[in-house]
């Protein structure tokens, strides 16, 4: 590892020169001057003039350095510089087309540049936990709400997710949704959060998108994706689909409303994504949701409780091939 060089670095008072001249004989420890804004790059300290004799040439004396030198880096605690800044520290002249990495000449991680968001994940159930689990493992901070702890699995998911480093919070109080949203770049409902539900409030009126689970799959799936939805039948016909493209030599997986998350699929081999969707789920959905076989099988009268009118119940499940393209496909019943 090495420290760059600097205005500031010993004792050049704010002024970028050599000491002794370009060519010239000095101590060991010295450092070249750096690019600063108002000049060009000094040459490199190639050979000049003839090549060396054959006699060892008088060197002078290395002068007293500005600074004491650095501990060892086994030493536990590093000696301080000038301005109290680390001795690694790399905030001084950088200008122009010069490396920014400690080590010079280390490429930058494929990853460095994505920028790690905040998602808020309403729900620790069975989607809840692959959905934490996608976010976490791809870098992201998480936070993870339960509002009725303890049902079967509970604590196994608990452990499960604060091993990836998720924050759970349980009970929230109801003017802690708005802090909760406020801190959050991406929210996540569970399939059965009402739609008045606080997140929702909260999420519309500080502009932070809402996402479903499927939405979010169907988005990042690599595979041509199946959605199927209805008031009945929908496990009835993701299972024949999925069976049939399996009979026909299709490696084809099934997720979503059957029992299985959607983003807890994504990484096993396939060759179609089969995803059931409830109306909870298509009511959290975006214009990415665009699969590229739409199934809607039928429309009755079913959880207007939770949508609030039959008008509603209907606009959800139409999502299901709301934002298809010309080039899609919609297999309709109703």
């Amino acid at each position: 590892m090495e420290r760059a060089t600097g205005q500031r670095l010993h004792g050049r008072h704010r002024r970028v020169g050599d000491r002794r001249g370009h060519g010239g004989d000095g101590a060991a420890h010295q450092h070249s001057p750096p690019v600063t804004r108002d000049r060009r790059s000094l040459r490199a300290g190639d050979r000049e003039r003839d090549r060396a004799g054959d006699r060892v040439p008088r060197l002078r004396p290395a002068r007293a350095p500005d600074v004491s030198g650095p501990s060892p880096l086994r030493d536990p605690r590093l000696a301080g510089v000038h301005d109290h800044r680390a001795l690694l520290d790399l905030r001084g002249v950088r200008d122009g087309a010069r490396a920014g990495l400690l080590l010079r000449g280390l490429p930058p991680h494929p990853g460095c540049d994505r920028v790690t968001r905040r998602i808020l994940v309403v729900g620790l159930r069975a989607t809840g936990e692959a959905v934490v689990g996608h976010f976490a493992r791809a870098g992201d901070r998480v936070t993870v709400v339960e509002e009725d702890p303890g049902q079967p699995s509970y604590a196994a998911r608990v452990a499960a997710v604060g091993a990836l480093g998720a924050e759970l919070v349980e009970r929230p109080a109801p003017e802690a949704w708005e802090v909760l949203v406020a801190s959050s770049d991406l929210v996540v409902p569970s399939p059965g959060v009402r739609p008045g539900h606080p997140v929702y409030v909260a999420a519309l009126a500080q502009g932070v998108p809402v996402r479903s689970d499927v939405d979010v799959a169907v988005e990042l799936a690599s595979v041509p994706v199946v959605a199927v939805t209805g008031t009945n039948g929908k496990t009835t016909v993701t299972t024949l689909v999925t069976d049939m493209l399996r009979a026909s030599g299709v490696r084809a997986v099934s997720a979503g409303n059957i029992g299985v998350a959607a983003l807890g699929v994504l990484d096993v081999p396939m060759d179609v994504l089969v995803v059931e969707v409830s109306s909870f789920q298509l009511h959290a959905t975006t214009s990415t949701f665009r699969p590229r076989v739409a199934v809607l099988l039928n429309i009755a009268d079913d959880h207007l409780d939770w949508h609030g009118s039959f008008a509603a119940y209907a606009e959800a499940k139409a999502q299901v091939f709301a934002h298809q393209s010309a080039d899609d496909v919609l297999v309709s019943n109703v």
